[in-house]
């Protein structure tokens, strides 16, 4: 059991599906995928529907894994099952190949692409600069003309005071 710096005892803290994907960087589907394998710790049950993770085994699970960086910046983790698998921890990709090309430029200069919870907007992208200076550009799911809107893309990368 865990203590508190007064002594107290502490609660695990437990974390749900969403939050293991985020923090381990996979999907919730490998997640389970994993746990079926025996390749990830099992959930406990918190609920008639609900299941969690103590945030303990889900730290010592990614403190376990080999780390290898790959020359493009990726990351490959190691198991015992996969001797070396690819994880994606890059964002998705745009549908439209137009966009996706501004998108990878963006990131070549430094912009920050995040995605959107929902909505037509598809994502927002961010200059390097830090706080509300920072440049921001919407990047629109369906946009009607895939090619004017990467065009618009491109003059906000090239208009940025803050991109070198």
């Amino acid at each position: 059991m865990q203590h508190d710096q007064d002594g107290s005892k502490a609660l695990p803290t437990m974390l749900r599906v969403g939050e293991v994907s985020r923090e381990v960087g996979v999907s919730e589907r490998t997640i389970y995928r994993k746990v079926r394998d025996g390749d990830f710790p099992a959930p406990v049950r918190i609920g008639k529907n609900s299941v969690a993770w103590h945030s303990a085994e889900v730290v010592a699970w990614l403190r376990e894994r080999p780390r290898v960086v790959e020359p493009d910046g990726g990351c490959i983790l190691a198991t015992a099952a996969h001797p070396l698998y690819p994880v994606n921890m890059s964002r998705a990709r745009h549908p439209k190949k137009d966009v996706e090309a501004a998108l990878a430029l963006a990131e070549a200069a430094g912009w920050r692409v995040m995605p959107s919870s929902s909505g037509h907007r598809w994502g927002v992208m961010y200059c390097g600069a830090e706080g509300r200076a920072a440049c921001k550009a919407s990047i629109w799911s369906t946009p009607r003309n895939p090619g004017d809107h990467a065009k618009q893309l491109r003059r906000r990368i090239g208009n940025c005071p803050h991109t070198v």
